[in-house]
């Protein structure tokens, strides 16, 4: 009789906490389903980062305007006073003129590279964005593969303790039958907790309610670009790379000065243009240098950064290829369990390891996704390729 009150006051305690657990999801469940386009909406609007190059882009488009516009009344040749009129030196004459030509340009080019530079924050925040909403999707994933081994914990020892009752097992038998389901149970405990910990990091990364909790997180894993050849994104990265642009932009702002200083011929008189003109050839043929060192290096980033490419893909097809086998496995399993060769439990379990491959697959598509995405950035404006 004791020992049919003690298997009571355990069977009660274990279900009891079972059932604690799954008051605390329901009370988690908001019923909001967050999608990836819906976390980057909400990034992209709220994202103070973001917000701040929006006010510097529109700061620097006005002083854009406001160079042109001073730029446009200068005259670069004489001042009158009244009747009179004053001829400007050579070096005035330079002056002006760089005032009037090259400041515009100048401003123009700080103007484009805040825009740029907003471009470049935001395909960064992107793809910061794609590795928390991963860790997301995977933490959800995970709380409902833990919550289905409870299950099965919850049911295997809901028999042995009938089983225990019958005296057809013994007391380390049902000790282990007890362990296996509080180790579930604790799984499943820490499986919520990083469910919570996730939602709290990719809500501070969207700029809402830090607590907030999901009903649900769908995983996108189609991405509607292809994957092009090496040659394609080397060639495109070597035209379109800020890095490249930006120092273009400089050599040309460069050569427009130095055009003007052997225009005005300011540097045959002048100790301060001659210097400034000096100054502009060297400073020219450090930046040729650097340019040359920058597109050997971003050649070198494309080509590792294809090679990860590759191995994600790989990874893919490996996963893609595993996941058949084990679906007609289950096939196979479902089969035996209607004649009677496998009991539903079984079948529950062997589910389970399919819907974790499943989920491992559809990961690692997510990562190639993001990894195709990372090399078009690298390969278009920027940012550079980021291996992590």
């Amino acid at each position: 009789m004791k020992k049919f009150i003690l298997i009571l006051c355990v069977f009660f305690f274990v279900v009891g906490t079972y059932r604690v657990s799954g008051a605390e999801m329901s009370r988690s469940d908001k019923g909001i389903i967050l999608t990836y386009n819906k976390a980057l909406g909400n990034m992209i609007q709220n994202n103070r980062t973001i917000k701040k190059l929006d006010i510097a882009e529109e700061q620097a488009y006005r002083q854009y305007l406001e160079a042109c516009d001073f730029s446009s009344v200068i005259n670069t040749t004489s001042a009158a006073f009244g009747i009179m009129v004053f001829t400007y030196d050579e070096y005035t004459r330079a002056r002006l003129e760089k005032q009037k030509y090259w400041y515009p340009k100048h401003m123009k080019f700080v103007w484009e590279t805040v825009t740029n530079n907003k471009a470049i924050a935001i395909r960064n925040l992107t793809i910061a964005l794609r590795g928390q909403y991963l860790v997301l999707s995977r933490a959800y994933e995970d709380v409902d593969i833990k919550k289905r081994k409870l299950d099965i914990a919850a049911k295997l020892h809901t028999q042995n303790l009938l089983r225990y009752k019958q005296g057809t097992i013994n007391n380390i038998d049902i000790e282990e039958s007890e362990y296996n389901l509080n180790q579930a149970q604790e799984d499943f405990d820490a499986a919520i907790r990083e469910k919570e910990n996730a939602c709290r990091n990719i809500n501070m990364l969207m700029g809402v309610e830090i607590n907030t909790i999901y009903k649900s997180v769908e995983k996108t894993v189609t991405y509607s670009n292809k994957e092009n050849s090496l040659k394609h994104y080397t060639d495109n990265a070597l035209l379109k790379r800020l890095e490249l642009l930006n120092l273009q932009r400089e050599m040309d702002l460069n050569q427009l000065q130095i055009h003007i200083l052997e225009r005005t011929r300011a540097i045959e008189k002048y100790t301060d243009a001659i210097k400034e003109y000096k100054n502009l050839l060297i400073n020219n043929r450090s930046l040729e240098l650097k340019m040359e060192k920058s597109r050997m290096e971003i050649q070198k980033e494309i080509e590792d950064a294809y090679v990860i490419l590759l191995l994600e893909r790989a990874k893919v097809r490996s996963l893609k290829i595993s996941l058949e086998t084990q679906k007609k496995a289950l096939d196979k399993m479902e089969i035996q369990y209607k004649n009677g060769y496998a009991t539903k439990i079984n079948l529950e379990q062997f589910n389970i390891g399919v819907q974790e491959l499943k989920n491992a697959y559809s990961t690692a598509l997510f990562n190639y996704n993001t990894k195709l995405m990372q090399l078009e950035n690298a390969a278009g404006l920027g940012p550079a390729y980021m291996k992590g």
